[in-house]
């Protein structure tokens, strides 16, 4: 499950993928997990793979960004604040140096 290969994500981003894990390399470590969503729910579970932090979060709403004239969705602020609580979640309050110990 953990060989990966590229594969285009429904964003049109690369990510690398298994079979049915994904894998995400963040500064403190690389995690491996799976998300998905439905009817405007999502989800995302990760575990680091030393198994010392996991991850897993429910979100009820989805696809809050608007689009600008062009059809692209915009940045919007519950982005930001996602990305933190993920970081936080993912790597606490460590440096890489401090969490590598």
């Amino acid at each position: 499950m953990q060989r990966t290969g590229p594969v285009v994500a429904l964003d049109g981003s690369t990510i690398q993928f298994g079979l049915g894990l994904e894998k995400v390399d963040v500064g403190c470590g690389t995690f491996w997990g799976k998300d998905g969503s439905a009817w405007g729910a999502g989800t995302i579970s990760l575990i680091r793979a030393d198994g010392r932090r996991q991850m897993s979060v429910a979100i009820n709403l989805q696809r809050w960004n608007k689009p600008d004239a062009s059809g692209r969705p915009q940045p919007h602020p519950i982005d930001g604040a996602l990305t933190a609580l993920y970081r936080q979640a993912m790597c606490g309050g460590t440096t890489d140096a401090e969490d590598a110990t």
